[in-house]
Order: structure tokens, then sequence, then C-alpha cells
């Protein structure tokens, strides 16, 4: 059955995005139509998504320059600590 999904919806099987329609089993349409997830879909709506779309990927960010612990770029040590030593 065909459903046009009114949230997004996602579980161990994948993710449904609101405003995509997705043909469904009718036991999972039904349940997200009598729970208000999703709207029927009449045939002559074209635009269709398939039922189970494979796994999302994240897009990865590019890596920036090491940072400390508090946000801030590394510090380079003092070499005038040791200048004091030397007594």
């Amino acid at each position: 059955m065909k459903v046009r999904m009114r949230t997004t919806s996602a579980g161990p099987t994948g993710t449904l995005r609101a405003g995509q329609i997705y043909n469904l089993p009718d036991a999972e349409a039904k349940q997200l139509l009598e729970g208000g997830y999703a709207d029927p879909v009449k045939g002559s709506e074209a635009e269709t998504a398939d039922a189970r779309p494979g796994p999302e990927t994240a897009a990865r960010r590019p890596v920036a320059a090491s940072r400390g612990r508090n946000g801030n770029k590394p510090t380079k040590p003092d070499q005038d600590d040791d200048a004091d030593n030397d007594e």
C-alpha cells in the first residue's frame, strides 16, 4: 500500500522521511495510517520511493587542525622556563 509520510520515522529497518511516498507492506502501512503518521496515496501519484531505502551515511567533515581539550590550539612551552633554574 502506498502512503505519504507526515513525519519522519526511523527504526531498525530504515528511515521513512516526511513528505515522501513509500510502497509498504499492508500491515505496516495500516499501523502508520492509524497512528496518524502517514496518509494514503491514490494510484495517480507517480512519485514513489523504495519501500525500504538503503542505509544512510553521513558526509565526512574535513579534519581540522589539532586542538587541545579546551578547544584552543596547542601552545609551545616557553623556552625561558629553563633559564630561570640556572642557579
